[in-house]
């Protein structure tokens, strides 16, 4: 079934998140041969930040590195921390999905998408360009905006997405 559709759309996808449901509820060998397919169609699979999000609450973020490589996965989505992650430490993780072969994807969310938190408020421009910006030094190829935080710009979304569209290119953010 996903080979017909990939046959078919393929070549209009770049990359696909593999979600960590995904990953961490199905055979290892499935997930090699589903990740395998999405490479013979030049499709990035990807690993989501909730991946990033399960290693990290657990103290496994190496160990979670290595084993998406392991699988095939060739990107990496991490994302903004809200100071608990020292940056020295994101530049480690960085460093080594970089080393383990994956290229870096970088999603900005609203605080609640990290920890439980009683008010939730829109980032400014500025706010997610210095969250992100490590990362595209790093070789990011993408920034992402969470659709949580554009839903919290509200009426601003414009401007500030516009904003941090500006400063990184049009075709790092999407």
């Amino acid at each position: 079934e996903l080979e017909d559709f990939l046959e078919v759309a393929g070549a209009r996808i770049d990359y696909v998140k593999i979600t960590t449901t995904q990953v961490m509820g199905h055979p290892e060998e499935w997930l090699k041969r589903k990740i395998a397919l999405y490479k013979q169609h030049a499709i990035q699979p990807y690993l989501d930040h909730g991946y990033f999000v399960r290693a990290y609450k657990r103290g496994v973020v190496d160990q979670a590195i290595e084993a998406g490589a392991a699988l095939g996965f060739s990107v990496m989505e991490f994302m903004n921390t809200f100071g608990d992650v020292p940056e020295s430490q994101l530049k480690e993780w960085r460093k080594r999905a970089i080393d383990c072969g994956m290229n870096l994807i970088y999603e900005h969310h609203p605080e609640s998408g990290w920890r439980s938190t009683k008010k939730v408020l829109p980032a400014s421009s500025k706010k997610i360009i210095d969250a992100a910006e490590p990362f595209v030094e790093h070789g990011a190829i993408t920034v992402l905006i969470d659709h949580e935080e554009i839903e919290l710009q509200s009426d601003a979304a414009k401007d500030v997405l516009s904003e941090v569209m500006s400063y990184f290119g049009n075709g790092v953010v999407a």
